[in-house]
């Protein structure tokens, strides 16, 4: 039987250029404007463990908030590894909502305590309208 591995590359461009994969890249760019400037502040504080868990809990938010289909938000998080680059990451430049975010972080212990409702309490002004 033939073994399967997993992917350790996906070539953003033509990913993001695939019209089936619209709805997951507003949500991937959503997460990124929020966890790119804070990426080290995060594995800091929660280790990579806590950074993964963090990004699925912001995926499934985003994708909620933008009416995008779970499933897709599911797939997204099983890649967002494999299309987040860290090196531009470092190049996003801090923004209200990430700092918001990051404030409210600050009042967390266990990463495990962040969830939906968590992150929505951080957004409170995104999903008010």
């Amino acid at each position: 039987m033939e073994k399967l591995h997993r992917p350790t590359f996906i070539n953003f461009s033509l990913w993001a250029s695939d019209p089936d994969n619209v709805g997951q890249l507003k949500v991937f760019h959503c997460v990124c404007s929020v966890i790119n400037p804070s990426i080290g502040i995060i594995c800091d504080a929660f280790g990579y463990a806590g950074y993964l868990h963090i990004v699925a809990i912001l995926i499934l938010f985003f994708a909620d908030l933008l009416n995008e289909d779970r499933e897709e938000a599911l797939d997204l998080i099983r890649i967002f590894t494999l299309l987040h680059d860290a090196g531009t990451a470092a190049t996003t430049p801090i923004n209200p909502a990430s700092e918001q975010f990051l404030e409210r972080l600050f009042e967390v212990n266990d990463f495990r305590d962040i969830t939906e409702e968590f992150v929505a309490t951080c957004f409170q002004p995104l999903t008010n309208d």
